[in-house]
């Protein structure tokens, strides 16, 4: 609703001018980058990108692990998804 909208303008508003003080504000995906610098009009030499790196060779998902945890407890494990 209209709490929301107007939340959202004054969280853009103190991020594009955090990111306009700072020497270079860095995402994680070009996704975000381009998101960013899309509303905020901040140009690619002040909004770039810096990837998570993952090896994934040691981070096979079909590689077996040892177990984590105790027996039998519940395992949380938060997850985020990054464009």
């Amino acid at each position: 609703g209209y709490a929301n909208r107007a939340e959202a303008r004054r969280l853009l508003k103190f991020e594009t001018a955090t990111a306009e003080r700072a020497d270079r504000s860095l995402f994680v995906s070009h996704a975000e980058a381009i998101l960013f610098r899309s509303v905020t009009r901040l140009g690619a030499d002040k909004v770039g990108v810096l990837e998570n790196g993952i090896d994934l060779d040691f981070y096979d998902p079909a590689g077996e692990y040892p177990s984590v945890g105790v027996e039998g407890a519940p395992l949380i494990v938060p997850v985020k998804a990054m464009a």
